[in-house]
């Protein structure tokens, strides 16, 4: 981080203000990704579910009559099409979220900076 153009006293401020906001960020970044590992475990789980039913469906004696076996193979291109829903959905949020996340925290230490910093 180029901080050239500010003084050394302001530059001591915001590494220091930088600092301390890392200690403040870890506990909440951390519950943040345990969150968001916690999700793709569940979706994982919900995916290994829908793979298991699929399969005892297409090993049944209702998979050799044709209507059903449309029924069934309907079904679990729908439960495939949730499950990727699923982990997009977390991907997704995890982007937005992570980003608003960091931006917060950033935000306080700009805001504590200035707000320390006198005016020229």
């Amino acid at each position: 981080m180029n901080l050239s153009g500010l003084t050394k006293g302001n530059q001591r401020l915001l590494q220091s203000l930088a600092d301390r906001g890392n200690d403040d960020i870890y506990k909440p970044w951390h519950e943040f990704l345990n969150t968001l590992q916690e999700s793709r475990n569940q979706a994982e789980v919900r995916k290994k579910e829908f793979g298991g039913k699929c399969e005892q469906m297409r090993a049944s004696e209702d998979y050799k009559n044709k209507m059903k076996k449309i029924s069934i193979d309907y079904q679990c291109s729908s439960d495939a099409i949730k499950s990727r829903s699923d982990f997009s959905k977390i991907d997704i949020d995890s982007l937005f979220k992570g980003e608003e996340f960091l931006a917060s925290r950033l935000n306080y230490i700009a805001r504590d900076f200035f707000a320390k910093t006198p005016a020229p």
